[in-house]
């Protein structure tokens, strides 16, 4: 069974990209600190601020979290977001990934030409065990292959539309 917008199992979408207030920042804050997720030496406060999207519950307590910062790539000379996401175990229904993945992606496409800098698509490390499997070049979420992380994990980039390095 996968989730589609017809069949969204009662979750739904928020785009909280330039709507982060103090309340919201710190109820994000808790919902990582439940599971842990963010790494010793990094300020959940300061992820907190990268969040695009939050998936909420029938009672609207999140249950999955798209985050975005810009970063030079050196290996690739130029800008680009780098992307992470994170869905709560309980919530890991087949196709919600991807939902809130092309959403994200989505949502960046159409906003990066009007930013400050030039970035030329989005970057992932893939820490899903699961996701590492996927032998495909391109998916068909368009990331595309391009090596491994020092982690050992699969590096893939989204490019935007008409992108030119």
């Amino acid at each position: 069974m996968s989730i589609s917008k017809d069949k969204s199992y009662g979750l739904r979408f928020e785009n909280v990209w330039s709507l982060k207030n103090q309340d919201l920042l710190d109820e994000i804050v808790e919902a990582w600190a439940i599971l842990g997720v963010v790494p010793e030496g990094q300020s959940s406060m300061d992820r907190a601020k990268q969040v695009v999207y939050l998936v909420r519950n029938t009672d609207s307590k999140i249950v999955g979290i798209s985050t975005t910062y810009i970063s030079f790539i050196p290996k690739l000379k130029n800008k680009l977001f780098v992307y992470r996401c994170l869905i709560f175990p309980k919530y890991r229904y087949p196709g919600l990934l991807a939902m809130l993945t092309k959403m994200t992606l989505e949502y960046l496409e159409s906003i990066h030409h009007s930013l400050n800098e030039k970035i030329i698509g989005v970057i992932t490390e893939i820490e899903n065990k699961s996701l590492q499997k996927l032998n495909l070049a391109v998916l068909p979420s368009g990331f595309v292959f391009i090596g491994y992380s020092k982690r050992g994990n699969p590096v893939r980039v989204y490019y935007f539309k008409g992108a030119k390095i």
